[in-house]
């Protein structure tokens, strides 16, 4: 089921930035959910998180001349459902006019995903032809890190590398659009090693403004000082992991007649586990539950299409197979391949 809070105050708490104290002694006054999944405790918990959030974002998006919304959520629609990616519930509180869509854990309220879907509707500009990029890339990082402070406020993660920046030209039919950014910087455990998977995401549209947010620290770590095994050891290791994925059954579709070809690169990486050779099907690794992360030398090989091909096609292309080892005790945690 979903639950509402009503009233106009909420639109005159965040337009007058009145304390969110009065804003909590407002919705003791709100009528009680009838989902039984969701208290009327949990549920000012969360509108209160979810509105400072959106103070905080509106004022920072004024202040840095990006395009804002004209009033503030009347309501909010509430959701519980199981995330399969973090193995938990997660709650999902979403707005019509303007139109917000938060997400945050249940204990900690940690906003997970935010986005202003009224003004990214509202970006919509269109070009006979393409139009040149407004932004630079260090505008575009700076802007963004902004936003993910503001949105996030106390609970910003501060072990990041900034690891992508990507302008995506747009258009719709044969009209241009201004192109949409994707910054992204990935997590880090105190010695600076990158988490492969783990990631905060802030997604803007050229000349318009930030949009989207995602806080995608899906793995727990334990961020304990090891000394990682020599690295002639895990290429070692790295050969025989690679054999067993390769002669993995459910991936013989991706990897029949392919084979590893020159030394990998050797990298150390935070991975979260997979135990790729021990899955019975491709879509069981949807549904990995191992989220404790590890340290792990992580060999990237070349490979090569070995087998026939069809007159008329094109050879498959090679690719590339990861292999990861767990930097402390060797053990296979799995892989990727592509």
């Amino acid at each position: 089921m979903k639950s509402l809070f009503y009233g106009t105050a909420i639109q005159h708490v965040l337009k007058c930035g009145l304390a969110i104290a009065t804003l909590l002694l407002v919705f003791s006054h709100f009528p009680v959910s009838g989902d039984n999944q969701i208290s009327k405790d949990d549920e000012q918990k969360y509108t209160t998180v979810a509105l400072k959030a959106i103070q905080r974002e509106e004022t920072y998006l004024r202040e840095n001349g990006c395009w804002t919304v004209t009033n503030a959520p009347s309501k909010f629609y509430f959701k519980k459902n199981f995330d399969d990616r973090r193995q938990q519930d997660i709650i999902t509180l979403e707005s019509t006019n303007p139109i917000f869509r938060i997400q945050l854990l249940p204990v900690s309220a940690q906003v997970v995903n935010f986005a202003n879907w009224t003004s990214l509707h509202a970006s919509n500009k269109y070009y006979p032809e393409p139009p040149k990029l407004k932004w630079t890339q260090e505008k575009v990082v700076s802007l963004a890190m902004g936003y993910a402070k503001a949105v996030l406020g106390d609970q910003m993660p501060y072990n990041l590398k900034l690891s992508i920046v990507q302008a995506t030209p747009q258009r719709d039919g044969i009209r241009y659009m201004d192109s949409d950014w994707r910054v992204i910087w990935a997590r880090t455990d105190k010695k600076g090693y990158k988490f492969k998977s783990d990631s905060l995401v802030v997604q803007l549209v050229d000349g318009h403004g930030p949009t989207d947010l995602g806080y995608n620290f899906w793995s727990h770590y334990d961020d304990k000082t090891i000394t990682p095994i020599a690295q002639d050891k895990a290429l070692i290791l790295a050969a025989e992991g690679a054999k067993e994925i390769l002669a993995w059954a459910p991936g013989a579709m991706w990897l029949k007649n392919y084979e590893l070809a020159g030394t990998p690169t050797m990298d150390l990486r935070v991975v979260t586990p997979n135990h790729l050779t021990a899955q019975p099907s491709i879509e069981s690794l949807g549904r990995n539950t191992d989220l404790n992360a590890r340290l792990a030398w992580v060999a990237t090989y070349p490979k090569t299409y070995t087998g026939p091909s069809s007159p008329g096609q094109m050879k498959p292309t090679g690719g590339s197979l990861q292999v990861w080892i767990d930097a402390e005790n060797g053990q296979l945690l799995g892989g990727d391949f592509k």
